[in-house]
């Protein structure tokens, strides 16, 4: 039951994402809402939140550049102390 309302929850999530971007001339009222407008809806959220923003791709390639000039040295995760 838990699950269900979380699932639920975070499909309401995507669909009020996916409205907020979609412009308001062209948004259709939420009780006018066919089960195609919620799919799209909910598509077009889950497309906003995975979309890397300009900030987030910066901190990628700054954190990718760190990591091809080995500034991590010992502490990286991933190297193996010998």
């Amino acid at each position: 039951m838990t699950m269900l309302l979380l699932l639920l929850a975070f499909i309401a999530f995507l669909a009020a994402a996916g409205r907020s971007a979609t412009p308001a001339r062209e948004r259709i009222p939420v009780w006018h809402w066919s089960a195609r407008d919620l799919l799209t809806n909910v598509v077009r959220g889950g497309r906003v939140i995975t979309t890397p923003t300009p900030g987030r791709r910066d901190l990628q390639e700054a954190h990718l550049a760190e990591l091809t000039r080995g500034r991590h040295g010992g502490d990286h995760p991933t190297t193996t102390s010998r």
